[in-house]
């Protein structure tokens, strides 16, 4: 059947109908309203599916959706069709962002920058900056964001006060912050990392151990730092205890981070557990995914993550030809 024909209106009318199709779907997807901002944009596709608007909006949408391989075909199209798109530019810089190719999303967004300025972009600037490790540029870009948007670049600020080796700076802006926002869980998660980071060992296992004696789960933040301590005392028989009994509670971005800290002081097996607990959503993570497979190979649990490409493999197929690799090195 035929694909029915949007109706057609006065030129005036369609230009006023376009233009609100496109408020809709921004406002849908900066609220994270995704099927909302599918709708709107499958409507705006019907009467404009050529424009650059319409397909920008459709890439922004994918990456908004973690659709990352049909996000890089289509970004490499619009940026030859449109090069000088600031938006496009954008959007391809999130995408290199994302793949870790830090250089290639700097030229990105600097070039978004110098075609259309904004502070969003900014921020990328200097969120890629700390990336790259260039921490005093990132610095300079930051703070001069803080200045007119301290909502929106606190905590990128605090992070690069931190990767400096200036915590109790990142306190301070992190402290300011919550005592008007105090409702913001990333802020407050944060807080509660770095000032977990930077007690003595003996305060944190003391705190951790008063929480749990109550029946009292660790705060993610908490636990991450906790079982960095113990593995760093040596105590790996308890770190993996208290893994246990948080696992239920720990979402995939939780899993993964704890698995780093886990994969950093070899403690292989635990760091492939928490690995396969983030994997669904991780799937193109190259650094991922040829970490999980070392460490299962050190800890005989080779099997495990053949079965969980296998599960995954019908929707992710780049992962057929690394079951192909493993079953030979298994």
């Amino acid at each position: 059947m035929a694909e029915r024909a949007p109706e057609r209106v006065p030129a005036e009318t369609e230009a006023k109908l376009l233009v609100s199709l496109r408020r809709n779907v921004q406002r849908a997807l900066r609220a994270g309203r995704q099927e909302e901002a599918a709708s709107a944009l499958e409507r705006l596709r019907e009467r404009a599916p050529l424009s650059l608007e319409t397909r920008a909006m459709e890439l922004e949408w994918l990456i908004a959706n973690r659709r990352f391989v049909e996000a890089r075909a289509l970004a490499a199209a619009l940026l030859d069709q449109f090069p000088a798109s600031a938006g496009v530019h954008e959007q391809a810089g999130r995408i290199a962002y994302h793949d870790r190719g830090y250089e290639l999303a700097l030229e990105h967004f600097t070039e978004c920058e110098r075609r259309h300025a904004s502070w969003r972009v900014r921020r990328w600037i200097g969120k890629t900056l700390s990336q790259l490790k260039r921490l005093d540029e990132a610095e300079a870009v930051l703070v001069a964001l803080h200045a007119v948007k301290p909502e929106a670049v606190v905590t990128d600020l605090a992070w690069v006060y931190e990767r400096m080796g200036r915590p109790e700076r990142a306190l301070v802006l992190l402290d300011a912050y919550l005592e008007r926002h105090p409702e913001n869980e990333f802020a407050t998660s944060q807080r509660l990392r770095i000032r977990s980071r930077i007690a003595p060992a003996a305060d944190l296992v003391a705190e951790a151990t008063a929480l749990l004696e109550l029946g009292e789960p660790l705060p993610s933040a908490m636990l991450l730092a906790y079982v960095e301590r113990l593995l760093e005392l040596g105590e790996g028989a308890l770190a993996r205890q208290r893994i246990a009994e948080h696992a239920s509670r720990l979402e995939a971005r939780e899993a993964l981070s704890l698995g780093w800290i886990c994969h950093r002081h070899h403690a292989f097996d635990l760091a492939v557990g928490l690995f396969l607990r983030a994997l669904p959503g991780r799937t193109d993570d190259v650094k991922l995914l040829n970490t999980l497979e070392a460490d299962a190979r050190r800890s005989l649990r080779v099997e495990e993550v053949r079965d969980a490409y296998g599960a995954l493999a019908s929707r992710h197929p780049r992962l057929f030809g690394r079951l192909r690799v493993l079953g030979r090195s298994g």
